[in-house]
C-alpha cells in the first residue's frame, strides 16, 4: 500500500470525516473566533481534520503530537477568486508552498484550489497547469490531494452552480485529485457524487443563523452520497464546538448522537473534599427549583423552568429532596448535583453544575462526594453518571473520583480517545 492510501485512510477511519476548517485569515484577515487561534484549536480537537494554512500549523504544532490528533490538511496555493472582501473579479493562483515542504511540516493531507471559468480561458489554462503540478509532486511524495471547487457563481443561479460543480468535480479528479471540496448543489447532488470515484466533501460556507440548519445541510449531503464535509464558521462560531462536532459525525455517519458513559462501584475510600471558606452544602427545600434551574441553565445549559423541573423531577417517585444539593457561597447559590435513585441498587450522578466564577475550587468535587455519601446511605453501590463530549471539566472530576468510561457504542471509542486528548492537553480547569 503507497503511503498516499495510507494517509487517506487515516483521514476516513472513524467513518466520513468532518473536517474543520480555520483557514479563513488568509482571506478576510483576522475574523470572530480566529483572533485568538489556540483558544480556538483547543475547541476542535475532536475533529476528523483540520484544514490550515502552512504557518498557522507552525504556531499550533503542540496540538498535534498525540496519535489521537486530527489529520493536518494543509492549504498548498492561494488565490484571488477567495479573497472576496477585496472583490477581485478573476481568479489568478498562486503556489504557497512546495508539496515537499508541505510534508516536511508534518501535513497528512494537502489541499489545491481549482477555480475555473474564471472569464479568462488564459487564467484557466494557468490554473490547471498549477493544479497539474502539485497533483504529480503528491504522487511521487505519497500525500493525497484534496481539490477545491469553488465557482464564481451566486449561489442563487442554481442550475449554474450545479452544472459548473459538476463538470469542474469531473475535471479536478482527473486532473489528480484524490477527494473533492465543494457546495452541495441540492436534491441533484448525487449527479455531482455519480460523476467521479472519490469522495466528494461538502463546504459549509458563510455562518448559518441556526445550527440546525447547518446540521440539516449536512444530512441532506449525506443522504446524496457526500463522503464527509468541510465546514469551519458553523463549527468554530458555534455555541460550543466539540458537541456540534460529535453532532456532525453522528448525523453524516447515519446515527444519532448519544451521551458519554461512566460508571462507578468501589468508593468506600473517596477523599474527603475540604470546602474552602464561605461555602456550604445543603439539601434541598421547597421553592428551590427556581434555584436549580438558574444553575443548570447557566453552568450546563436548556431552558429549565421551575415548571419543567417538577415535571421531570418532583413529581417522580425516585425524587428524594435529601439527594439534590446546592453549594452555597456566603448564603448565594452558585452550584448544584442531584442523586437519583435508578432503582434499588443502581443509583444516577446527575446534573453536576457549578457557576463558572466559581470553577477552579474543586467544589464540583465536593458536590460528588456528597452525592456518594448520599448513595452509601442508601446502602447503593452501583453508579452511573452520563455527560458530553464538552464538559470536560465535569468529566475531569469523574475521573479523578474513580468513575469509568463504558464503551456501549462502536464510535465511542474514538470519542473517548478525543476526550483523553483534550485532557492531556492540560488546558482544563479542574
Amino acid at each position: 500500500m503507497k503511503g498516499k492510501e495510507i494517509r487517506k485512510n487515516k483521514l476516513f477511519s472513524n467513518g466520513k470525516p468532518v473536517i474543520v476548517a480555520i483557514d479563513h485569515g488568509q482571506y478576510f484577515g483576522p475574523i470572530e473566533k480566529l483572533i485568538d487561534l489556540r483558544k480556538t484549536v483547543s475547541k476542535i480537537l475532536n475533529a476528523d481534520g483540520i484544514l490550515m494554512t502552512p504557518f498557522v500549523l507552525s504556531h499550533l504544532k503542540d496540538f498535534f503530537y498525540s496519535q489521537s490528533s486530527p489529520a493536518i490538511i494543509l492549504r498548498v496555493n492561494w488565490t484571488t477568486a477567495l479573497c472576496m472582501p477585496w472583490k477581485y473579479k478573476q481568479a489568478h493562483t498562486v503556489k504557497v508552498i512546495d508539496v515537499e515542504n508541505a510534508l516536511s511540516y508534518g501535513a497528512d493531507v494537502i489541499l489545491s484550489n481549482l477555480t475555473l471559468q474564471s472569464g479568462s480561458e488564459r487564467i484557466d489554462s494557468e490554473n490547471v497547469k498549477l493544479f497539474s503540478e502539485i497533483a504529480r509532486k503528491k504522487e511521487k511524495e505519497g500525500i493525497p490531494l484534496i481539490g477545491e471547487i469553488i465557482p464564481n457563481i451566486p449561489l442563487s443561479e442554481k442550475k449554474k452552480l450545479h452544472n459548473h460543480v459538476k463538470e469542474a468535480v469531473r475535471i479536478a479528479w482527473e486532473l489528480g485529485a484524490d477527494m473533492i471540496k465543494t457546495y452541495y448543489t441540492g436534491e441533484n447532488f448525487n449527479e455531482v457524487i455519480e460523476g467521479v470515484p472519490i469522495p466528494v466533501f461538502v463546504l459549509g460556507g458563510e455562518k448559518m443563523k441556526n445550527e440546525k440548519d447547518a446540521i440539516s445541510l449536512a444530512e441532506k449531503a449525506a443522504g446524496k452520497g457526500a463522503g464527509g464535509i468541510v465546514f469551519g464558521r458553523n463549527v468554530f462560531q458555534s455555541s460550543n464546538p466539540i458537541h456540534f462536532i460529535e453532532n456532525l459525525k453522528a448525523v453524516i455517519n447515519g446515527r444519532k448522537y448519544n451521551q458519554l458513559k461512566m460508571v462507578l462501584s468501589d468508593f468506600e475510600n473517596i477523599k474527603k473534599a475540604e470546602l474552602p471558606e464561605g461555602y456550604e452544602i445543603k439539601t434541598y427545600k421547597e421553592g428551590d427549583e427556581k434555584v436549580w434551574c438558574k444553575i443548570i441553565n447557566e453552568s450546563v445549559g436548556g431552558n429549565w423552568t421551575p415548571e419543567l423541573f417538577k415535571k421531570h423531577f418532583e413529581s417522580k417517585k425516585k425524587f428524594d429532596p435529601k439527594g439534590l444539593f446546592f453549594l452555597y457561597y456566603k448564603s448565594k447559590p452558585c452550584g448544584t448535583v442531584l442523586a437519583w435513585k435508578e432503582n434499588p441498587n443502581l443509583g444516577q450522578l446527575h446534573y453536576l453544575g457549578v457557576l463558572k466564577q466559581h470553577t477552579g475550587k474543586k467544589l464540583g468535587y465536593a458536590l460528588c462526594t456528597e452525592v456518594l455519601k448520599y448513595f452509601k446511605k442508601e446502602n447503593i453501590r452501583n453508579v452511573f453518571l452520563t455527560t458530553d463530549d464538552f464538559r470536560l471539566p465535569a468529566i475531569k472530576i469523574y475521573l479523578k473520583i474513580g468513575f469509568k468510561p463504558v464503551i456501549h457504542e462502536e464510535d465511542q471509542l474514538r470519542r473517548w480517545e478525543k476526550v483523553f486528548n483534550f485532557l492531556r492537553s492540560k488546558r482544563i480547569n479542574g
